[in-house]
């Protein structure tokens, strides 16, 4: 009997749990960037005692509603307008 995986399943099983240091990584951005995205509302964070982690499809979600509003409203992604500080290096 063969089990059928659902895409559901499919996901938890590739959903990785980020730290801030991959967070980093995977955004490639400084630390105190991440810490502004931390802030941002409706940041897919989750606080385990005082080590903050992001789920990996959460941000990736997050990142394509912010896409989607940004075109509409021409927003920089992190809200840090000031050039060189901007995490998101490919609308400069």
């Amino acid at each position: 009997m063969t089990i059928k995986n659902t895409k559901k399943q499919k996901q938890r099983q590739q959903d990785k749990l980020l730290s801030s240091a991959e967070l980093c990584a995977f955004l490639n951005i400084t630390y105190d960037q991440a810490r502004t995205l931390y802030s941002q509302p409706g940041f897919p964070i989750i606080r385990l005692n005082r080590r903050i982690y992001v789920l990996e499809s959460s941000l990736l979600r997050w990142l394509k509603e912010k896409e989607n509003s940004q075109a509409d409203d021409g927003d920089c992604l992190c809200a840090m307008k000031a050039g060189k500080n901007c995490c998101v290096k490919a609308h400069k």
